[in-house]
């Protein structure tokens, strides 16, 4: 008996010294100062609508293409009622350089988009007036308009019609 109560004892005073060991080492350890963690910082916004303004390419003072276009989206959602309703956010976006240039040259009002990109935040003041913009700076656009379908090539071989020995399988 006097040795399971000295093992006891010795067992308490093992768990206590660890617990004491773990505490000193976790205070040591907040006073070292960690590098902070690096965490994906992600700003990515992709959409699908119709575009709603008319496509105009300008140019900055320094010559950089700058297109500015809006964005139609709509979403629809089931009211209290049983009716659906249609509600269309209107997003601006703009291309920078090449991009804005492929954009004007291929796109209209109306035309059918999909587009990713980044979201900016700009501020500016005019007349003591304070203006804030959250645009999209578009990164890849792709139009979703069908281009109208090629002609049949008349003067192309049709393909064999019926079985042949020639081929290997």
């Amino acid at each position: 008996m006097a040795l399971a109560l000295a093992l006891a004892l010795a067992l308490a005073m093992a768990m206590a010294l660890a617990m004491a060991m773990a505490m000193a080492m976790a205070m040591a350890i907040r006073r070292i100062k960690m590098p902070e963690l690096k965490t994906p910082r992600i700003n990515r916004s992709c959409l699908s609508g119709r575009i709603g303004n008319d496509v105009t390419l300008k140019y900055t003072p320094s010559g950089t293409a700058v297109l500015n276009i809006t964005i139609a989206s709509d979403r629809s959602y089931k009211k209290d009622g049983g009716d659906w309703e249609t509600i269309t956010s209107w997003i601006d976006c703009v291309a920078w350089a090449k991009q804005a240039e492929t954009i004007a040259a291929n796109a209209c009002k109306g035309t059918s988009v999909y587009l990713e990109g980044r979201l900016e935040t700009r501020t500016w003041e005019k007349d003591g007036k304070k203006g804030k913009a959250v645009e999209i700076i578009i990164d890849h656009f792709q139009s979703l308009e069908r281009k109208a379908s090629p002609q049949p090539a008349q003067d192309l071989p049709l393909a064999p019609q019926g079985g042949s020995d020639d081929v290997p399988f």
